[in-house]
């Protein structure tokens, strides 16, 4: 497998074009692999028994040796398991490569190893400061072009991800501009998609996943959507895709994920339509002036709503979608404007929360001790009877600027009190209860809704709500006030 040295085809240099060769390699082998361009310095016994140091060097995968000896036969499997072989670790991963010449040297012949004089070796001596500072240099270089490699490549990524944004943007309005395909992803949204995009901060996410798919890049939200919840959306909108191609709605091409995005970007538009008119049906009379309303304004008059729980996720999402078809909140470049939109409404929320926890202490702080015997707790309500928890709340109302009437005692229909401010009408049932409360009272509010033509139904509570009843409350739009709820009005009330 091997060959000796060939004197015939051995090309001598003088050591200035030597120097000359060896520096090129070097300076294109820095650029391969870490160690490669290092010097390892190994020592093995010829077949005439002598002992010679060995110059080794790496280079497009291949180990390269250089040597004064003229008789050398062997190859790397035989070096390896030379008893006086000393190699460096980083070689061992070579296995059987052969030791080969690189033609670098001398012409187009491969041998497997280069024979030099003893002049010519000495150039290839580097002290240790010069190791060193090679290798340095070469750390150097390196990050410097990972950093540039790095750069290049999110740039590239950044125009296709405008060039994909831009073409949804366009297939999106086409397709909203179709106003029989509006109207059918307007119903399609309201039949079976209201349940996922009620939390805005969803579509980022999604768009993110889309995104990264399609152009095989990685996610930047720092939102995720769940995995359950994307598989039926997508289920349903595979379905409503087929629907618009099968019956040529669109020339558009709406196959694969893009066609998904698509969907999205257009849903998104959809979205804000129906939730702010969701959020408008329920809470217009407290934004009459909504015109003349700046941000802040708007912020400090959703805090003012009495029967809203302020800091609850659906509700700030419903409140964003409101503020941003009403354009109270303005495009940021480079930003999601649902995601931006409900994290500055939040903080606001949370801004004003806390605020408002700090004026209660601090009049707790100033009460005049005398009076406490006058104030009214929760303990004191858990003591009254069906009647007297009724108009306890009746008067809790009042306080906060309702006018209230008692519907009759028998056959009410499932609403005991209804309150009336700013044109909504809301309908209260009482429970003061000992355990819990379940969905039947939601069930008896939903009915009693329509029967009264109530703006919102409502079930206060001294006591908590069942799981189920929470759920059901949710999906019909009832306000649960359980005991934690119930005890803030009255401290903040009484």
């Amino acid at each position: 497998m091997t060959k000796g040295y060939n004197k015939k085809s051995f090309k001598k240099f003088d050591l200035e074009k030597f120097a000359e060769r060896l520096l090129k390699v070097k300076n294109e082998a820095k650029y391969i692999a870490k160690d490669i361009g290092k010097a390892y310095y190994v020592t093995f016994t010829t077949t005439s028994s002598f002992t010679e140091p060995c110059y080794i060097y790496i280079k497009d995968e291949l180990l390269y040796i250089v040597t004064t000896v003229t008789h050398l036969s062997t190859n790397w499997y035989d070096l390896k398991k030379s008893s006086t072989a000393r190699l460096p670790e980083k070689l061992e991963n070579y296995g059987d490569v052969l030791i080969r010449l690189g033609k670098e040297f001398f012409g187009s012949t491969i041998y497997h190893y280069i024979c030099l004089s003893k002049e010519q070796m000495q150039l290839l001596s580097d002290t240790k400061a010069e190791q060193r500072q090679r290798e340095k240099e070469f750390q150097v270089e390196l990050k410097r072009k990972q950093k540039a490699d790095q750069a290049e490549l999110k740039q590239k990524q950044r125009e296709k991800k405008i060039e994909l944004l831009l073409t949804v943007e366009n297939h999106s309005k086409e397709i909203l501009e179709n106003k029989k395909i509006y109207l059918m992803l307007y119903n399609l949204f309201d039949k079976d998609l209201t349940n996922y995009f009620w939390d805005i901060t969803i579509f980022n996410p999604y768009k993110d996943d889309l995104i990264a798919e399609i152009l095989q890049i990685e996610k930047i939200s720092k939102y995720r959507i769940n995995e359950v919840a994307r598989i039926n959306i997508e289920k349903v909108m595979n379905k409503f895709i087929n629907l618009l191609v099968g019956k040529k709605y669109t020339s558009i091409d709406l196959q694969g994920k893009l066609g998904l995005l698509v969907m999205v970007k257009a849903l998104e538009c959809i979205s804000v339509d129906y939730y702010s008119k969701k959020f408008s049906d329920s809470y217009s009379g407290y934004f009459v002036e909504l015109k003349k309303m700046n941000f802040q304004q708007c912020i400090n008059t959703y805090f003012s709503i009495d029967l809203i729980d302020k800091n609850d996720s659906s509700n700030i999402s419903l409140f964003t979608y409101f503020l941003i078809e009403n354009k109270k909140i303005n495009k940021q470049k480079n930003k999601d404007q649902f995601t931006y939109g409900f994290e500055k409404v939040k903080n606001q929320i949370d801004l004003m929360l806390k605020n408002n926890e700090l004026d209660q202490y601090e009049l707790q702080l100033l009460e005049i001790p005398n009076s406490k015997n006058d104030k009214i707790t929760i303990d004191d309500v858990d003591l009254l009877n069906g009647n007297e928890f009724e108009q306890f709340i009746c008067d809790l109302f009042k306080k906060m600027g309702y006018s209230v009437n008692q519907t009759k005692s028998t056959g009410d229909q499932g609403i005991d009190v209804i309150a009336a401010k700013r044109g909504q009408r809301i309908g209260i049932q009482t429970k003061c209860y000992s355990t819990s409360v379940s969905n039947k009272a939601i069930q008896e509010v939903v009915a009693g809704i329509n029967h009264y033509k109530l703006s919102k139904g409502m079930v206060i509570t001294n006591n908590f709500f069942t799981k189920s009843a929470i759920e059901l409350g949710n999906s019909n739009g009832v306000v649960l006030w359980d005991r934690s709820i119930l005890k803030e009005k009255i401290v903040e009330y009484y």
